[in-house]
C-alpha cells in the first residue's frame, strides 16, 4: 500500500510538472517573441549548447562550492552553538538578537557589507552561511528541546553519556527536526547565494552569468541558468537529505 501510494504521488507530481511545460510552452507560442519569454525547447536547445563548454563546467562548480561551503559552515556552526544554547539558556538569550537580525536584515544589505570585506570572490559563500544560519539553528535547538525527558531520565539512570546518549536519544529524536531544516535551508542557500553573485557580479559565478544574459537579451540562455540553478538546488537538497537518512540508518541499526 506504501509503495502504491508513492508511485501514485510521483505520477501526480510528473503530471503537474508536464501541466506546467505545456502551459509554459502555448504561453510562449501565444506571445510568439523570444525576446519576452523563451519556450522550453527553445531553453532546451540553450541549455544543450551551454554544457557543450568547458566554461559550463567551470562556472557551475565555482557557484556550487561556494554556496555548499557557507552551507556546511552554517550547519556546524549552528549545530554547535544549538547544543550550547539548549545546555546554558543565557547563551541562547545572547544570541537572540544576532538570529532575528539574519533573519530579518535583507539579502541585498549583507551583499553590500559583505562586499566591503570580503569581496566578490567570496560572496556567495558569505551570504549562504548567513541565510542558513539561523534557519538550521532555530531547528537544531528546537529538536534538542523537544527531547523525550523520560529517556534522558532513562539515559541517566543507566549511565549512558556522551557520543552514546546523543546516538541512541538525541539523534533519532531530533531527526524529524533536522531534516525540516535541510529542506528548508538548501533551497534558501541556492537563491541567496545566486543573488549575491548577481549583485556583487561575480566573476565566474552562475550569478554572473545571469546578469549577463540579462545584459545582452538572451532570455534563452537566462531561462537556461534558471533551469540549472532549480537543478542543483534540487539535487543539492535530495543529496543532503541522502546523507542524514544514511546517518540516521547506520546510527540507529548498530
Amino acid at each position: 500500500m506504501m509503495l502504491s501510494s508513492s508511485y501514485r504521488n510521483m505520477y501526480k507530481k510528473t503530471a503537474a510538472v508536464l501541466f506546467a511545460l505545456l502551459f509554459w510552452q502555448l504561453t510562449a507560442s501565444a506571445i510568439g517573441q523570444s525576446i519576452l519569454i523563451a519556450g522550453p525547447f527553445e531553453v532546451l536547445n540553450s541549455l544543450t549548447m551551454l554544457i557543450r563548454t568547458k566554461e559550463f563546467y567551470l562556472t557551475v562548480i565555482h557557484s556550487f562550492s561556494g554556496i555548499s561551503l557557507g552551507f556546511i559552515y552554517a550547519f556546524v556552526l549552528a549545530s554547535i552553538l544549538g547544543f550550547i544554547s539548549y545546555k546554558y539558556d543565557f547563551f541562547s538569550t545572547l544570541l537572540y538578537p544576532y538570529v532575528l537580525m539574519t533573519k530579518s536584515v535583507p539579502v541585498a544589505s549583507f551583499v553590500i557589507l559583505a562586499l566591503m570585506y570580503v569581496g566578490s570572490g567570496n560572496l556567495s559563500i558569505f551570504i549562504s552561511f548567513i541565510m542558513v544560519f539561523p534557519i538550521i539553528y532555530t531547528n537544531i535547538l528546537g529538536g534538542f528541546k523537544a527531547v523525550d525527558i523520560k529517556l534522558l531520565e532513562f539515559a541517566k539512570v543507566y549511565g549512558i553519556k556522551g557520543f552514546r546518549k546523543f546516538r541512541y536519544i538525541y539523534f533519532p529524536e531530533m531527526f524529524e527536526h533536522i531534516y525540516s531544516a535541510l529542506k528548508a535551508a538548501a533551497g534558501i542557500a541556492w537563491k541567496a547565494g545566486v543573488a549575491a553573485e548577481i549583485i556583487g557580479l561575480s566573476r565566474n559565478s552562475i550569478g554572473f552569468k545571469l546578469y549577463e544574459s540579462k545584459l545582452y537579451f538572451s532570455i534563452t540562455d537566462l531561462f537556461a541558468w534558471t533551469l540549472v540553478i532549480i537543478l542543483l538546488s534540487l539535487g543539492f537538497e535530495k543529496l543532503c537529505v541522502f546523507i542524514l537518512r544514511t546517518v540516521y540508518r547506520y546510527a540507529c541499526n548498530k
